[in-house]
């Protein structure tokens, strides 16, 4: 799929943002794990270390900081973004996303959040996405992290990948411009060498129980005693109205136009 978005509305990369773990693993520290050398893993990849989440680090620990960084960098407070994607194959847990986890980590309590996992192209897919969005008039600045903690599902035997991945985040922020900064994307997929590089879903749920039975010491779908439901109301019993009048005027309809309000509010 090739495009160039609408040529009428711009947007460009304001700030950029990273960060990586301190945790150093260098080539010489693995072929203490499998039979590999500096030289061999050099001469194949050009990789000369990685760095490795800590025990008590989740992904969103990792897209924290480079996410204030891009925001620092972009002139802009959380409560500035009204979009946040998320791309990454080993999210905090399953829900609630580490989007919405990091949304409320900086304050950005507008903001509509997701995760989006697209494998290794996730961050290009996400920047596409987010770019979208903005040249559409749907958000007005979004935030984009790509992020992993591959360390946690890597098979530590295997000299074939653990040679190639590591842990650590990256960010950016994209806002309206006057000036062309994204050109054209073009975005595509093949599944047909799926079977050379693949995780089970199995391996991934597992994963995740682990943390957060270590984390919370709780069960899988948990909620504290009548808290989902209370918080679950709060959208339209708190600032429904509100709500509703805003689409309405984005819209240009009177409320009574508004045949439906679909809200996921029932557990």
């Amino acid at each position: 799929m090739i495009g160039s978005g609408r040529s009428d509305v711009h947007a460009t990369i304001t700030g950029l943002g990273a960060y990586a773990p301190e945790r150093v693993i260098t080539n010489d520290d693995l072929s203490e794990l499998v039979d590999t050398s500096d030289e061999w893993i050099m001469e194949r990849t050009g990789i000369r270390e990685r760095r490795v989440a800590a025990d008590d680090q989740a992904l969103s620990d990792l897209c924290l900081p480079a996410a204030e960084t891009a925001l620092g960098q972009a002139g802009l407070a959380g409560k500035d973004i009204d979009l946040i994607v998320v791309a990454t194959v080993t999210p905090d847990m399953m829900f609630p996303s580490t989007s919405a986890i990091l949304a409320d980590r900086l304050d950005a309590a507008e903001a509509a959040a997701y995760d989006l996992s697209a494998g290794c192209t996730g961050f290009m897919y996400a920047v596409a996405q987010a770019y979208g969005m903005v040249a559409a008039g749907l958000a007005r600045r979004a935030l984009v992290v790509g992020g992993d903690v591959l360390s946690r599902i890597l098979d530590w035997s295997d000299r074939s990948t653990v040679v190639l991945f590591g842990d650590g985040a990256g960010a950016v922020v994209l806002e309206p411009s006057d000036e062309p900064g994204f050109l054209a994307f073009e975005l595509g997929a093949d599944g047909g060498g799926g079977e050379h590089l693949w995780l089970p879903v199995l391996i991934v749920i597992i994963t995740l129980a682990v943390r957060l039975l270590l984390r919370w010491r709780g069960g899988a779908f948990r909620s504290g005693p009548g808290h989902v439901h209370t918080r679950a109301r709060t959208p339209l019993q708190a600032y429904g109205i509100g709500l509703v009048h805003g689409i309405g005027g984005s819209a240009g309809v009177g409320v009574l136009l508004l045949a439906a309000i679909p809200d996921h509010a029932e557990a």
